[in-house]
């Protein structure tokens, strides 16, 4: 018999990534040095001297290139997305007369995909320099003296230093690419119930398809505790399930997206256990049924099944399904969903409300993603 492991999924472990260093190289830029005042050397001219009026200078303007840089942007921190690991089947011979099994698979190594990291760009602020603008030659103006026009000489002058902010930069940083390190999964033992039954023929029917599978929901509906004289209750019961979807909101909107199969299992027996039996005072009762479906023994109203064994009867009918509804013949209301919420499990009896049976089942507890 082939058996199907329950998928899991896995975390990957958060990768600290340290990204390389960046050399910047800030682009040159034209400074326009300020202007100063001068005063020019005193001139001597037939035993007199004479001071020159000061003068206002504006040196020209030049270029600057600022030295490069090295920018090392910080650590990241890198969480890979969640992994949903589908384990093989597993072929396992079944001894005669066997109702339950424990599985226990062989661990599963998975190879997360690389992730790419784009790291937004950062705005680098280069430190200010100290410029020194170059020497320059000043000529004074000519001046009188008694109706003589008098050119005092050249001098050299050197402006002062000043500093200068360079602009900011925004530097790109490189995407990366980091190989999250592979994930040994050690999925653990589940126990298979075998149930007691038979399939009808055929063993799936498609009572509303609007649509190929993948490009639709597909619900699969899945009776227990249901015997060949039950039958046509069950077909009945699955029929009130499509029109509690047609007519009720938010699912009546999204009607035509929905595809509903029908799954013909039966029972040896019909009913199914109950756990919670010895806590009003009873003894516990089984069943031989399809599904082994049972309230729990902590709530008369937890209406569970063993979830790997549902979906591996499912698989094998042949009929495909996003989402699976267990219609249980069970004695009194009651429902529950698995975790990853791709179950769920309903009685076929009318709440204490007198609601419709399946109205509030589905409502609360099958997820349409």
């Amino acid at each position: 018999m082939r058996i199907q492991p329950p998928s899991v999924t896995v975390d990957p472990e958060p990768l600290i990534v340290d990204l390389p260093a960046i050399t910047v190289r800030p682009g040159a830029m034209i400074v326009a040095p300020p202007s100063v005042t001068v005063t020019p050397p005193s001139v001597s001219i037939g035993g007199k001297t004479y001071s020159l009026p000061s003068i206002t200078v504006t040196p020209p303007a030049f270029q600057v290139t600022p030295p490069p840089l090295t920018f090392d942007p910080p650590p990241i921190t890198v969480s890979p997305p969640s992994i949903r690991i589908a384990p093989p089947p597993i072929e396992i011979d079944v001894p005669a007369g066997t109702d339950v099994l424990t599985v226990d698979p062989p661990p599963v190594t998975v190879d997360p995909p690389p992730v790419t990291v784009q790291v937004p760009n950062r705005r680098v602020t280069p430190p200010p320099l100290t410029v020194t603008p170059p020497r320059m030659t000043i000529t004074p103006p000519s001046f009188n003296v008694l109706g003589v026009s008098i050119t005092p000489g050249s001098f050299d002058f050197t402006p002062p230093s000043f500093t200068v902010q360079p602009p900011s930069v925004d530097v790109p940083v490189p995407a990366v690419t980091i190989n999250p390190p592979s994930i040994t999964v050690d999925l653990g033992p589940f126990i298979v119930n075998l149930g007691s039954f038979e399939w009808a023929s055929p063993r799936f029917t498609t009572v509303v398809g609007h649509g190929p599978a993948g490009e639709r929901l597909d619900i699969a509906i899945i009776g227990d505790g249901y015997t060949a004289n039950q039958m046509v209750e069950f077909r009945q019961n699955v029929g009130e399930v499509v029109e509690v979807f047609r007519s009720t909101e938010p699912t009546a909107t999204y009607f035509r997206h929905l595809n509903f199969h029908r799954i013909d299992v039966i029972s040896s027996e019909d009913g199914c256990d109950d756990l919670f039996a010895p806590r009003r005072g009873s003894p516990p009762v089984f069943r031989r049924t399809a599904l082994h479906t049972f309230y729990s023994p902590i709530s008369e109203r937890r209406l569970v099944g063993p979830d790997p064994w549902v979906m591996q009867v499912v698989r094998d009918s042949g009929a495909p399904w996003d989402e699976i509804i267990v219609l249980v013949n069970a004695p009194r209301w009651g429902g529950a969903t698995s975790a990853a919420m791709v179950v769920a499990y309903v009685a076929n009896v009318t709440p204490e409300n007198g609601q419709p049976w399946p109205r509030v089942a589905l409502l609360i507890y099958l997820n349409l993603g």
